[in-house]
C-alpha cells in the first residue's frame, strides 16, 4: 500500500494522504474523483457519496466548480438505474463505480485517454498500455500539450473505430473530452500543459502529485467548451476516418463541432 501526504496550496490548505485503492474499494471511470478518493477528500472506500461531498471536495481541492455536471450524473444515475447496492434510488448517494453506466450523460465515454471502451470491459481502472502510449505522444518528453492529448486521442479514436463495433462517440461524449483536455493542461496541469511526471500521478496512479498547485481563481468544468477566445488547432490534425462512420453517431454535426472544440489551445493572458 502506497502512502503520501501531500498539502495543497491556496485556500484552504487540507493535508491529503496518498493510499492506493484497496481490491474491495469502489473505484469508477473519472480519474480526478478516483484520486480524491485515495486521497481521502472523499470516502476512501468511494462508496455512498453524496452530491454535496463530490462537489465540496472538487472545490476544495482542485478549486473547479463542476455543480451543473455533478447535478447532471446523479439525476442520469438515477435514471440508469445502475445502482451498485447503495440504494441510489432512495437516496441520494452513489459509489463511484456508478458513474461507469455506458450513457450520453454519464461520466464514462468510449475513446477514453486512459480507460478501455465499454465494449471490452470495466472501464473504473486505467490501462498501463494505455498511459504508457499517452505519455509517449509528448513532443519534447518531459510535458503534453493539447496538441499532444490530441495526437492520443485521435490514436485511440481510431482504434476503437476500427475494433469497437458498439462504439459511441457524439454529443455529450465529445464535450466530456473537451472539458477533461481543459482541465488536464489547466488546472491538474498549469499555462496549457502539464509535466510527464504529474499527467502519471493523475491519469495512472491516481494520485495528488506532492507538488500540486491548487488554481488560485475558481475553474468552471466548461471553460473549455464556453472560452469564444481559445485558439483550434484542428486544422493541424487530420482524421484518417471521418466521424460520421461512427456507430449509434445520432447527431454527426454535434459531434464534428464537439470534434473540433476537443483539440482547442486554452486561452493564453
Amino acid at each position: 500500500m502506497t502512502e503520501v501526504t501531500v498539502q495543497i496550496s491556496a485556500r484552504p490548505q487540507p493535508i491529503l494522504e496518498h493510499i492506493a485503492a484497496s481490491p474491495t474499494d469502489s473505484r469508477g471511470p473519472c480519474p480526478a474523483l478516483n484520486a480524491l478518493a485515495n486521497s481521502g477528500a472523499l470516502p476512501r472506500d468511494g462508496r455512498r457519496i453524496t452530491a454535496q461531498m463530490l462537489k465540496s471536495a472538487v472545490e476544495t481541492v482542485f478549486n473547479v466548480d463542476a455543480s451543473a455536471k455533478i447535478n447532471a450524473l446523479f439525476a442520469a444515475t438515477k435514471k440508469d438505474g445502475s445502482s451498485s447496492g447503495n440504494e441510489v434510488d432512495q437516496e441520494d448517494v452513489i459509489n463511484l463505480e456508478d458513474l461507469s453506466f455506458h450513457d450520453n450523460e454519464s461520466a464514462e465515454h468510449d475513446v477514453s485517454f486512459t480507460r478501455r471502451d465499454t465494449f471490452f470491459g470495466s472501464s473504473s481502472y486505467p490501462e498501463p498500455e494505455y498511459i504508457h502510449a499517452l505519455m509517449n505522444a509528448s513532443a519534447d518528453g518531459e510535458s503534453l500539450t493539447v496538441a499532444d492529448l490530441v495526437k492520443h486521442r485521435l490514436t485511440r479514436f481510431n482504434h476503437s473505430l476500427e475494433h469497437n463495433p458498439d462504439l459511441t462517440f457524439w454529443g455529450g461524449q465529445v464535450l466530456s473530452c473537451c472539458i477533461e483536455t481543459y482541465l488536464i493542461v489547466n488546472v491538474f496541469g498549469r499555462n496549457g500543459k502539464i509535466s510527464i511526471q504529474d499527467a502519471r500521478a493523475f491519469l495512472g496512479e491516481e494520485r495528488i502529485p506532492v507538488d500540486y498547485m491548487r488554481p488560485d481563481s475558481l475553474v468552471s468544468a466548461f471553460n473549455g467548451i464556453l472560452d469564444t477566445r481559445i485558439v483550434p488547432i484542428m486544422a493541424k490534425v487530420s482524421f484518417p476516418h471521418s466521424i460520421h462512420q461512427v456507430s449509434l453517431l445520432k447527431t454527426p454535426y454535434i459531434a464534428t463541432v464537439g470534434m473540433d472544440i476537443l483539440v482547442q489551445q486554452p486561452n493564453q493572458q
